[in-house]
């Protein structure tokens, strides 16, 4: 597996399988629960617990995806692997450099990098203020206390489906323009 096959298996887990398809529909059915839509009393004390655990780690992960973005789905990676591996030294000198530089200047390389990590820092600034209030709230999980801080819960859904929306922009192989 090459360095960038690893690089979107890890952005798909990331971003596909914990972020849209299990920490985003918890979040929505917490909410849920809050509105009184759905009636399930023991999901709010593990959401909760799950939030206040879980998001840091992945956060970490998604900041470390986000940078790394440039290095691993720049197109110099294609002389990695044969056929461009095997070319001469002169060409290895500055052709990979070249091709780095031209990407850059054709995509929107830095956009994309920038929109996510400004996604990923409202996501975490919304979390730190539900973490906040949640030590006010003390131990114990009360659905009328979480009714309290319910629009902190709908922002950092909204900041969460931003971010993920960012990291599905980027490009999904290594693009040739």
């Amino acid at each position: 597996m090459t360095r960038t096959e690893r690089w979107q298996k890890k952005r798909c887990s990331l971003n596909h399988d914990w972020l849209k398809n299990q920490f985003m529909p918890g979040l929505a059915k917490l909410i849920n629960v809050l509105d009184g839509r759905v009636i399930d009393p023991t999901f709010l004390p593990s959401f909760v617990f799950r939030l206040r655990r879980e998001w840091g780690g992945y956060a970490d992960e998604l900041n470390e995806l986000l940078q790394s973005f440039e290095e691993e789905m720049s197109p110099r990676r294609l002389f990695d692997c044969p056929p461009l591996a095997n070319r001469g030294e002169a060409v290895a000198e500055w052709l990979p450099g070249v091709i780095h530089a031209l990407w850059l200047s054709r995509d929107p390389v830095f956009v994309w990098t920038d929109e996510a990590r400004t996604r990923l820092d409202d996501a975490n600034r919304s979390h730190s203020e539900i973490i906040k209030e949640l030590e006010h709230i003390g131990p114990v999980i009360a659905t009328e206390a979480l009714r309290g801080i319910r629009p902190l819960f709908g922002e950092f859904r909204a900041h969460c489906r931003d971010l993920g929306t960012a990291v599905s922009s980027f490009p999904s192989e290594i693009r040739i323009t």
